[in-house]
């Protein structure tokens, strides 16, 4: 007996999904991509902005950080372009909303992973501390988040605009 997709239940084609899953590895590739131009190509010893004092996890483990970043753009502007899609100056401004939006709950789950890494490097809370700790980085990414993206030159330059095109353009050529 064949298994049928009932009306209202998310199946393999649907719009959601595909859209996310294009956004998702093209958003991941371009990431990396960038990030090894960069890194490998240009010798950039820092791609991503790093502060005096500051552990170099996200250099270290760069591949999670963008990972992370294009998992929450992707799941973000795949669930706004299948819920909403204005149009004119208001299309241009929530892309804009959606794009700030990632920044803001990448930030915060980018200090969550910041923390892991230095848990690993031997630095842990005490037990009753540990979801202050996490608390604290949770609120260092949101503090920090958008001005790492500010000075992470020139990735910010690759990362930005084409985040903005796929999240404007894609969603109108897939539903063609």
């Amino acid at each position: 007996m064949a298994m049928t997709n009932t009306a209202g239940s998310p199946s393999v084609g649907s719009p959601f999904l595909r859209l996310f899953a294009v956004l998702f590895a093209s958003s991941l590739a371009v990431g990396l991509v960038a990030y090894w131009i960069l890194n490998s190509l240009c010798g950039q010893q820092h791609v991503f902005a790093s502060w005096i004092r500051m552990f170099n996890y996200h250099e270290q483990h760069h591949a999670q950080y963008i990972t992370l970043v294009a998992l929450i753009y992707s799941t973000l502007t795949a669930a706004w372009a299948t819920r909403w899609t204005p149009h004119g100056w208001r299309r241009h401004l929530s892309v804009l909303a959606v794009l700030v939006i990632t920044l803001l709950v990448s930030s915060a789950l980018a200090g969550i992973l910041y923390a892991l890494h230095d848990m690993q490097a031997g630095y842990f809370p005490i037990w009753e501390r540990q979801v202050a700790a996490f608390r604290y980085y949770v609120e260092a990414g949101l503090a920090l988040g958008w001005v790492l993206v500010l000075f992470s030159f020139p990735l910010n330059l690759f990362a930005v605009p084409f985040a903005y095109a796929t999240a404007y353009y894609l969603p109108l050529r897939l539903k063609r």
